[in-house]
């Protein structure tokens, strides 16, 4: 992580920027029980999920510090907010764990936004004719929802899991 103060500063500043559209979508949010599409779109050209991402992914590999000042930004305007955007940045991390290919699929778009659970307790087996796997048992919800913007995330629902 090579961000200098300034470069920090510009993002907290740019995610507290971005609070007049999230106050003002926040009914909607609240109504609709997930963050809505223009907040999705603003937070993803601002590239606020992208902190935690290797900068080898497009990412800012941005510091714990940063980051949570930045989610402290948002949660100014809205806290659900402020939570959707701690779980989608977080999940950026795992692109530095993971093979090099598989880390560009899913966070070499730059409006990627990763997220899901970790605490899968069924069991998933590939089946025949079947692309991705077939579950049995029980997963945890996930607390997430943007609309069209998951491009890879951890099933929560029971039965294909691509």
């Amino acid at each position: 992580m090579n961000h200098t103060q300034a470069e920090a500063a510009d993002l907290v500043a740019t995610a507290r920027g971005l609070g007049p559209l999230i106050h003002d979508r926040r009914d909607e949010s609240e109504r609709e029980r997930r963050l809505p599409a223009s907040v999705l779109s603003a937070m993803q050209k601002a590239r606020l999920f992208r902190m935690y991402v290797p900068v080898e992914y497009s990412g800012l590999e941005t510091d714990p510090i940063t980051s949570m000042q930045t989610v402290e930004a948002v949660a100014e305007a809205d806290a659900a907010a402020a939570w959707n955007l701690m779980i989608g940045a977080t999940y950026g991390i795992w692109a530095a764990f993971l093979p090099e290919a598989g880390a560009r699929e899913i966070y070499g778009r730059i409006d990627a936004v990763v997220a899901g659970g970790l605490r899968p307790s069924g069991i998933a087996d590939a089946t025949a004719g079947v692309t991705g796997s077939v579950g049995a048992g029980r997963l945890p919800a996930g607390s997430i929802t943007v609309p069209g913007g998951m491009v890879a995330a951890l099933s929560t629902k029971m039965g294909h899991l691509a």
